[in-house]
C-alpha cells in the first residue's frame, strides 16, 4: 500500500516530527559556523568579494627606444587586479641584447629594489611572469616595468682592408671595436679549460702556447694538435669551408693598451716572419663569445663575425732600408762593423766608397780557424713582403767571391735588427779561406728578394776592409 507524506502526518505524532527538525537546523547551523571557523573560510570569502569589488590597475611594460618590441602583455600594458599574475615576453632587435627586468616608478624613474609592488618571478629571464602585490595608492607612484638591454658589441673597423690587388704580406691585423671595455681573458684558456683539453683531445703541457709576458701577460692563448696551431675564440684560414689553416703566420693575439686600462678595443695579431704567401684569401673569424659585461652579464656578439683581405698578388720592387747609428754629435757614423782581433778586442772596420781602393793601415787578421765579427744597424722593409729574417755578407779576397747570410738578432714582420752584444763567429773551413785583402759590404734583403747595400749619405755603397794574413787550413 503507498504511503503518502499526507499520510504520514495524519499517523506521526506532529510534536516528534518538528522537535526532530529544530534538533537538525541547530546541528547543521552549529557545523557550519565551526567550518567557517577553524578554515579561515570567511576571510577567502571577504576577500574574493573584496577583489570583485577592486578596481583594474594599469601598469606599463616598455623597453628603450629601438632596443626591441614588448610582445606580452598585449600593446605593452597590462590591466591587473592586486593578486593577479600576468606574463612578461620581449623580442630584442638584432643589436640589442637583452639583460634583465625590472619594475620603476614611471613618474620619477626611481627603480624598485624590492617586491612591495610587483615581484617578477625570474627577472633574468626574457620570459617570466609577474605578479602584482599590492596597489602603492600613491598618486606619486606609477608602477611600470621595462626591459633593460645593452648594445651588443661590434666590429667597426679592421685593417688591412680587402683589395683585389691585395695588401702588404706583412700587415699585421688589427680589429677596432665600438666598445672600449672588452673582455680581454676570452681570448686566453683558464687553468680549467686547458685541463678540460687534456682530458678531451689528449693535449699535454709543452703543447699549450703561451704568450709574451708583455703583452699577454704570460697567458696561454692556444694550442698545437697535429702540428696545427688552434688559437681560443679565433679562427685563421685561407676559406671559411674547410680551409687550411693559416695560424702558423700569426703570432699571439693581444689587445692593444688603452689609456682608460678598464679593457680591450683594438685586437691585434701580428704576423710572422715569414709572412703569409702572396696572393692568398685570409678570413679570420672571431667566436661570437667576444663581449663586454654590462650589470655583471656578458653583452656578446650577435653572431660569429668574419674579416677577410688577400695578400699581394705580385711581388712588390720596393728595397729596404738600412738604417745606422749616428754620432754624438748627430752626424752619420759608419762605424757599424767590429771584428775581434789577435789580443781578443774589438776594433772598428775601415771603410772606402770604392771596391778597388784600399784604405790605409788596414787591420790584420791571423787566425785560420774563425773570424768574430758584431754588427750594430737595423733594417726596414717599406715594401710589403716583410724584411728577411737575415742579411748578407757579400765579400770579395781575390780571386774569390763569396756570400754569407746571417741572422738578425730579432726580427719584427717588417725591421730586422743587430747590435755589438751579438757576436758571428764565421768558420774560415766554410768562408773566407783565402788569404789577402778582404773587401766587404753589407746587404739587406725583404721576402720578395729585394736587396740593398749599406750606402752613405750619398748613396754610394760602402766597402769595408781588413787583411787576412793566412789561407785557411784544407779541411
Amino acid at each position: 500500500m503507498k504511503t503518502t507524506f499526507l499520510s504520514f502526518l495524519k499517523k506521526t505524532d506532529a510534536t516528534t516530527i518538528l522537535g526532530g527538525a529544530f534538533l537538525c537546523i541547530v546541528f547543521l547551523f552549529s557545523s557550519c559556523e565551526n567550518f567557517l571557523k577553524s578554515q579561515g573560510t570567511a576571510d577567502v570569502i571577504q576577500q574574493a568579494i573584496d577583489y570583485a569589488n577592486s578596481t583594474k590597475y594599469s601598469i606599463k611594460v616598455d623597453a628603450q627606444k629601438g632596443s626591441g618590441i614588448v610582445t606580452k602583455p598585449a600593446a605593452g600594458e597590462a590591466l591587473v587586479k592586486v593578486t593577479d599574475t600576468f606574463n612578461l615576453s620581449f623580442s630584442s632587435e638584432s643589436d640589442s641584447q637583452f639583460l634583465k627586468w625590472e619594475a620603476y616608478n614611471l613618474k620619477t624613474g626611481e627603480v624598485f629594489t624590492d617586491n612591495t609592488y610587483l615581484q617578477i618571478e625570474n627577472p633574468l629571464m626574457i620570459d617570466t611572469t609577474c605578479t602584482f602585490v599590492k596597489d602603492p595608492e600613491d598618486e606619486n607612484i606609477v608602477l611600470a616595468i621595462r626591459a633593460v638591454t645593452a648594445k651588443r658589441p661590434r666590429i667597426v673597423l679592421s685593417t688591412p682592408t680587402f683589395q683585389e690587388t691585395g695588401a702588404p704580406r706583412n700587415s699585421n691585423v688589427q680589429i677596432l671595436f665600438d666598445k672600449f671595455n672588452m673582455e680581454t681573458s676570452l681570448i686566453y684558456y683558464t687553468p680549467e679549460e686547458m685541463q678540460e683539453l687534456k682530458n678531451r683531445y689528449k693535449i699535454k703541457d709543452e703543447d699549450f702556447l703561451k704568450g709574451d709576458s708583455e703583452k699577454c701577460g704570460g697567458q696561454y692563448y692556444g694550442y698545437i694538435k697535429n702540428n696545427i696551431k688552434y688559437y681560443k675564440n679565433i679562427q685563421i684560414v685561407s676559406s671559411p669551408v674547410e680551409g687550411s689553416s693559416l695560424t702558423q703566420y700569426y703570432y699571439d693575439p693581444y689587445w692593444e693598451k688603452d689609456p682608460n686600462d678598464m679593457g680591450g678595443k683594438t685586437l691585434v695579431l701580428q704576423v710572422t716572419n715569414p709572412p703569409p704567401p702572396m696572393g692568398v684569401k685570409i678570413y679570420i673569424t672571431l667566436a661570437k663569445d667576444f663581449c663586454y659585461f654590462e650589470e655583471g652579464v656578458a653583452v656578446t656578439l650577435r653572431e660569429d663575425a668574419t674579416i677577410t683581405y688577400k695578400t699581394n698578388i705580385s711581388k712588390e720592387n720596393v728595397k729596404p732600408v738600412i738604417i745606422f747609428p749616428k754620432d754624438s754629435q748627430n752626424n752619420d757614423d759608419y762605424n757599424v762593423i767590429k771584428i775581434k782581433n789577435s789580443e781578443n778586442e774589438y776594433i772598428s772596420l775601415p771603410y772606402n766608397k770604392h771596391k778597388t781602393q784600399v784604405p790605409a793601415n788596414i787591420p790584420s787578421f791571423n787566425d785560420i780557424n774563425n773570424i768574430t765579427m758584431c754588427f750594430n744597424f737595423s733594417a726596414l722593409d717599406e715594401g710589403g713582403s716583410g724584411i728577411a729574417n737575415r742579411f748578407k755578407l757579400s765579400y770579395e779576397i781575390l780571386p774569390d767571391e763569396n756570400v754569407i747570410e746571417l741572422p738578425y738578432l730579432y726580427t719584427t714582420p717588417d725591421t730586422g735588427y743587430t747590435q755589438w752584444s751579438e757576436e758571428y763567429i764565421i768558420p774560415r773551413s766554410t768562408y773566407f779561406r783565402g788569404a789577402g785583402n778582404c773587401c766587404f759590404t753589407i746587404i739587406a734583403i725583404d721576402n720578395d728578394g729585394n736587396e740593398t747595400t749599406l750606402k752613405d749619405k750619398r748613396n754610394e755603397t760602402l766597402y769595408f776592409w781588413f787583411n787576412l794574413t793566412q789561407g785557411a787550413p784544407n779541411y
